[in-house]
């Protein structure tokens, strides 16, 4: 868990302001991500997004991908947004997923909005976290993309 007294001790990898009556007011925070890392990282980066209360956007890149590689990195961040249930229902979670994978020049996003009146917190990521897809002659095959926005060239 982070430390400190505020409610956030950590630092976004990038804040977006407004300004707003003289004043600058933040309305969005980024987390960037790269390859496949180890959950703790994971977990970390996700506690910043949900407990900050304002929109948040996870942008990650991959250098290529295969038949386990998203799976892989959506059982870490289902882990991750589970574990911080109960500040999602306190403040509620809006979270856009950006996957962009540079070799295939294949993208897909989704965006993950959630409040109490949603119900069941666990089964909404579950079903929010699945693309179903395969990889045949180099190219990514989505077989189900489940609300996902595709692209690719």
């Amino acid at each position: 868990m982070l430390t400190g007294t505020k409610p956030i001790s950590a630092s976004s990898d990038l804040s977006l302001y407004r300004h707003d009556g003289g004043a600058f007011k933040k309305v969005m925070n980024v987390e960037f991500k790269a390859h496949i890392p180890s959950f703790n990282p994971i977990k970390k980066d996700i506690e910043k997004l949900v407990r900050e209360g304002i929109p948040g956007n996870w942008f990650h890149t991959l250098k290529n991908i295969d038949y386990k590689t998203l799976p892989v990195l959506f059982e870490k961040l289902s882990r991750s947004l589970k574990e911080f249930k109960g500040d999602a229902d306190r403040i509620g979670v809006s979270i856009l997923f950006c996957f962009c994978v540079i070799e295939k020049k294949w993208a897909c996003m989704k965006h993950f909005l959630y409040n109490q009146q949603q119900g069941d917190y666990e089964s909404l990521v579950d079903e929010f976290l699945r693309l179903t897809y395969e990889v045949k002659s180099g190219k990514i095959h989505v077989l189900d993309e489940n609300g996902w926005t595709i692209n690719h060239t």
